[in-house]
C-alpha cells in the first residue's frame, strides 16, 4: 500500500500544475488505503507522511497538518524520540508551518530535528546539512541573515565534503546561500 502512496509522492516543480491535478485525483483512494492499515505501524506513518506531502504540494495545508502530526506521533511511539525518522517528521511539519508563515511553530521543530540528526547521524551527514539548510531558510525568511548565512555555509560545506561540489543538493544549497550581506538587506 505504501508503494502506491509513494508512487504519487513525486517532487513537483513550481508551475507543473497538471501533475498536481493528476496526483490529487488519487487522494480519495490513498485515504481509503490508509484507513485499513494498522494505526500504529511504520507503514501507516510513512503513508500518512507521504499523503501529507501530496496535500502540501497541492496547497491544501489544512489537510496536510493532521497527517504530518499523526505520522510524527506514530514514529515517536514506535521508534522513540531520538530516531532519524522522527527527525524527518519534525522537519516536514516545520516545512509546513513555515509554508503557512507560522515561523514560531516551525523554529523549535527545525531545531529538534537538527539536534536529533546531529546526535544520531553525526555532524557531517547529508540529513544534517538538509536540516541546516531548512533552518537557514527559516531565518532568511524572517530577515535574520546573520543567523542564516553561517547555517547555509555549514550546509554547503557538508554537502561538498560528502556528496561533492557538482551534486544537485550541493548546487541547490549553494544557491540558497547566495543571500546578500545583512547590510544590503536592511
Amino acid at each position: 500500500f505504501n508503494t502506491l502512496v509513494e508512487r504519487f509522492n513525486l517532487f513537483v516543480q513550481p508551475g507543473e500544475t497538471e501533475h498536481l491535478i493528476e496526483k490529487s485525483l488519487w487522494i480519495p483512494h490513498l485515504l481509503a488505503i490508509i484507513t485499513i492499515l494498522d494505526e500504529e505501524s511504520l507503514i501507516t506513518a510513512s503513508s500518512l507522511n507521504n499523503l501529507a506531502v501530496l496535500y502540501k504540494a497541492t496547497g491544501d495545508y489544512d489537510q496536510a497538518l493532521p497527517l504530518y502530526q499523526r505520522s510524527l506521533d506514530i514514529r515517536e511511539k514506535v521508534l522513540g524520540a531520538e530516531h532519524p525518522d522522527v527527525a524527518t517528521s519534525l522537519n516536514n511539519l516545520a516545512l509546513l508551518y513555515q509554508s503557512t508563515g507560522d515561523t514560531d511553530r516551525a523554529l523549535p521543530l527545525y531545531l529538534r530535528s537538527l539536534d536529533i540528526r546531529e546526535k544520531v547521524l553525526g555532524a557531517e551527514h547529508p540529513d544534517v546539512a538538509t536540516s541546516l539548510n531548512n533552518l537557514a531558510g527559516l531565518y532568511e525568511s524572517t530577515g535574520d541573515t546573520d543567523r542564516a548565512l553561517p547555517l547555509y555555509q555549514r550546509s554547503i560545506d557538508i554537502f561538498e565534503k560528502v556528496l561533492g561540489p557538482e551534486h544537485p543538493l550541493t548546487i541547490t544549497v549553494d544557491a540558497n546561500g547566495d543571500v546578500p550581506p545583512p547590510s544590503i538587506n536592511k
